[in-house]
């Protein structure tokens, strides 16, 4: 019993380890080598960048252990596994705090957008971005997207994700579902040119810079990370 205990205890502390993005050795683990011989290392040059290997081999010298034990060596396998993938994939993503933006969208304050190389109408254009885990974009901080699109391209007019789901309709919603604020649209809009314009874009002309325009139109477009869409 005083043996198995000895085991688990191992177990967590490599675990432990884990968790707190240490190095276990080989030579930490005295009582497990009876058990398995067990090897975690997290290499760091800067020729190779990083490497990551978690190694279980089995000791041959040893009896087969019970179910329990083997099942504690796999769980185990899985979840130092699991840690390290993780690892290894936000080392390439553009993360900052909790916030991180997969290819090809980049981080603006705490939102993950996408400027789109080719044109499409309004419709077109949000299937597009609802199959890049997203949406057409619902700002939050509208004057961030402006400069972001600025430094991209310059004055260049597009599609965002404010709509008016009917001609009768006063009202304007982003895709998000909040209401668009008074303070965002440009001077004299929304003015709903001939009863057509039920969609919206930036220009980047203009201050502040929502427009109401034709879906119609083929326009370059924002798409907006959304981590829970299409899930």
């Amino acid at each position: 019993m005083a043996a198995r205990l000895n085991i688990f205890w191992q177990l967590s502390l490599l675990l432990g380890a884990l968790a707190q993005n240490t190095v276990v050795e080989k030579s930490t683990l005295t009582e497990p080598a009876a058990i398995m011989k067990t090897m975690l290392t997290v290499k760091t040059t800067p020729e190779t960048g990083t490497k990551l290997k978690a190694e279980f081999t089995p000791n041959p010298d040893t009896t087969p252990e019970d179910d329990i034990l083997k099942k504690v060596e796999v769980t185990l396998k899985e979840k130092i596994l699991s840690k390290l993938m993780k690892q290894k994939l936000m080392q390439h993503l553009p993360c900052s705090d909790d916030i991180c933006c997969p290819y090809p969208y980049t981080q603006v304050l705490d939102e993950c957008f996408y400027l789109s190389s080719h044109s499409l109408k309004w419709h077109e254009a949000r299937i597009h971005c609802q199959g890049m885990h997203g949406d057409l974009a619902s700002p939050k901080h509208i004057y961030a997207l402006k400069s972001y699109i600025m430094t991209k391209a310059g004055l260049l007019n597009v599609y965002v994700g404010g709509k008016k789901n009917h001609p009768g309709y006063r009202e304007w919603t982003w895709v998000d579902g909040r209401k668009i604020h008074i303070s965002e649209w440009a001077h004299g809009e929304p003015n709903n040119f001939m009863e057509r314009e039920l969609c919206t874009n930036l220009e980047m002309e203009k201050y502040p810079m929502l427009n109401d325009d034709s879906c119609r139109k083929s326009r370059r477009f924002i798409c907006q990370y959304y981590p829970n869409i299409n899930e």
